[in-house]
């Protein structure tokens, strides 16, 4: 039910801006749609399209750029408040950052949020998502094997209308991970790993949770096994994967599916071998 800022006495309209963040501020001002308020001063709002929140390694500090092909520094100040509409990054962060003075000043109505070089919880990504004022639908995290923390089930518990996802990890039952959130809808999901810790699950796990997504979708997998340690190993995960999907020498068809990718490798005693890119047609 809608609350009739513009009645209040104007006692109660200062009070109620001294209990404010400088957020909430702003959007008590667009609530009573821009009808001015005995509020005191206007809180300002500075509007990006995307935006980077980057720590420092070791030093308790926030810098903000804004991200327009390359990035720009901004020079915040917390007598305004920052809108980004589309993107926003967060850059080597870890549990706890979440709560920066910074977030008290960011106005998140966007629908795109990428977390890089970072080692965070489910708990963290719960609570930056609850910070946007609109459903996420891309996603995308990147971080070291050191730094991983994060896992399939807490990200789509934390995303369910997500449609675009890229991780640079898998791990053994990542896949039914995935399943027991019951996620459907998924148009892209790239995940990056071993070929013993992709290849956990069965055709019949495969397929079901094909079907639960978008007609279109491409699940992606890029390996990360060494072609110095297996010289032909192009040739033995194209192998594998026919031995996995092909059931009594019948594929599976359907209009979703699976691609394979092998990154070239250049090593002096072990040049790659075949090609670099496998797909194969998964699911109903």
């Amino acid at each position: 039910m809608p609350f009739p800022l513009r009645t209040l006495v104007p006692d109660l309209h200062l009070r109620l801006r001294d209990l404010s963040s400088p957020t909430e501020a702003y959007q008590l001002q667009i609530a009573a749609g821009n009808v001015p308020l005995a509020l005191g001063k206007t809180q300002m709002c500075e509007q990006y399209d995307k935006l980077r929140l980057k720590r420092s390694i070791n030093v308790d500090d926030l810098r903000v750029f804004k991200h327009d092909g390359e990035l720009k520094q901004i020079e915040v100040s917390k007598n305004h408040v920052y809108e980004v509409t589309n993107t926003l990054w967060l850059d080597s962060f870890h549990d706890g950052d979440e709560n920066d003075w910074f977030f008290d000043h960011l106005v998140i109505n966007a629908d795109d949020l990428r977390i890089v070089q970072s080692q965070v919880s489910g708990d963290f990504l719960k609570n930056i998502v609850s910070r946007f004022t609109k459903p996420i639908k891309w996603f995308s995290q990147s971080m070291t094997p050191v730094q991983q923390s994060l896992s399939y089930g807490a990200i789509f518990r934390a995303l369910p209308d997500a449609e675009v996802v890229s991780c640079d990890f898998v791990y053994p039952g990542w896949l039914q991970d995935i399943t027991s959130t019951n996620k459907t809808g998924l148009k892209f999901l790239r995940v990056e790993g071993l070929i013993r810790d992709f290849l956990t699950f069965t055709v019949e796990e495969l397929t079901d949770f094909f079907i639960k997504q978008d007609t279109s979708f491409v699940l992606e997998w890029e390996s990360t096994d060494t072609l110095k340690r297996a010289r032909n190993i192009p040739v033995r995960i194209k192998n594998y994967l026919e031995e996995t999907f092909f059931v009594k020498g019948k594929p599976i068809t359907g209009s979703r599916f699976l691609r394979v990718q092998i990154p070239q490798r250049k090593y002096e005693d072990c040049p790659p071998r075949g090609p670099t890119c496998y797909q194969l047609t998964v699911g109903l």
